[in-house]
C-alpha cells in the first residue's frame, strides 16, 4: 500500500511537471505533438542554445539535423517598439523555420504530419502562436484532416482567407486557446520550388503539380489581438 501510494506520488509529480513546463525535449529529438501543446513549453527547450550557429552574424540563427538526418535551420527575428532605439523593448519575438525539408517531421496531430514549424513569442519571450506547416498535402488529405479536427474540437467556423483568394481558414475554440487551419491550393503551373537532393546538393526544379500546403495555427487566446500583425513567413496565412 505505501509503495503504490509512493508510485502514485511520483506519477503526479512528473505530470504536474509536464503541465507546468510543457515539453520537454528538443525539434532534434521528438516532434511537437500539437494535440496536447502547453504554451508553458520553453523555446530554449525546443531550439536549444547549443544549435546556435555562430558563423551567422546577420541573424541569430539556429541549425540542427533531425532524426532521420534531415536538416532545420531556424532564424529569431526581435520586433523592437523603435527599430532605432531597441532600449525602448520589444513587441514580440519570431521564431522560423528557414530550411526544412519534405522528409522531416517536425510537429504531428495524430497521424497528420508537419514538416515546418514557426513561433511567435510575446515581450515575456512565452510562446502564444505555433505554426506547423505541411508543404505537401492531397486533397483527401486536406478533407480527413478537417474532420478529425471536427471530432475533437467540434463544428468550424471557415471564412475567406484574407491575403489571397486561394485559401480558406477553419476555426474552433477552446477555453485557453484558438485553433486555426488554413487550406492553401497552389497551382503548379506558376512556381519553380527548391528541393533539397541532400543537404549538400540543393537543386531548383520546376514543380508543375498543383497541390495543397496546409498550416495549423495554435493561438493562446488571451493573445488573439497580437497576432494582427504577424505576417513574415508561414504566419501570413493565419488572418482571415
Amino acid at each position: 500500500m505505501i509503495l503504490q501510494l509512493r508510485t502514485l506520488c511520483l506519477f503526479s509529480l512528473l505530470f504536474s511537471s509536464v503541465l507546468c513546463h510543457g515539453q520537454t525535449k528538443s525539434l532534434a529529438e521528438e516532434p511537437i505533438n500539437l494535440e496536447n501543446f502547453n504554451f508553458n513549453t520553453k523555446i530554449e527547450v525546443l531550439v536549444p542554445e547549443k544549435y546556435r550557429d555562430e558563423r551567422d552574424t546577420d541573424y541569430e540563427s539556429y541549425q540542427f539535423s533531425s532524426r532521420n538526418g534531415s536538416p532545420n535551420s531556424f532564424t529569431k527575428n526581435t520586433i523592437f517598439i523603435d527599430e532605432n532605439n531597441p532600449e525602448k523593448g520589444i513587441v514580440r519575438t519570431e521564431f522560423y523555420q528557414t530550411v526544412s525539408s519534405n522528409r522531416n517531421t517536425v510537429a504531428v496531430f495524430k497521424n497528420q504530419t508537419f514538416n515546418r514549424v514557426s513561433f511567435a513569442l510575446d515581450q515575456n519571450n512565452q510562446i502564444y502562436v505555433v505554426c506547423a506547416a505541411a508543404m505537401i498535402v492531397t486533397e483527401k488529405e486536406q478533407k480527413d484532416f478537417i474532420k478529425k479536427l471536427k471530432v475533437n474540437y467540434g463544428q468550424y467556423k471557415k471564412y475567406k482567407g484574407k491575403s489571397a483568394s486561394n485559401y480558406f481558414v477553419y476555426e474552433w475554440q477552446t477555453k485557453d486557446r484558438i485553433i486555426r487551419y488554413s487550406s492553401v491550393f497552389v497551382d503548379g503551373n506558376d512556381i519553380i520550388e527548391k528541393h533539397l537532393v541532400d543537404e549538400e546538393h540543393p537543386e531548383m526544379v520546376p514543380e508543375k503539380k498543383s497541390r495543397f500546403e496546409g498550416y495549423f495555427y495554435l493561438i493562446k487566446k488571451q493573445k488573439i489581438k497580437d497576432t494582427k500583425n504577424l505576417e513574415m513567413s508561414d504566419f501570413d496565412f493565419i488572418h482571415y
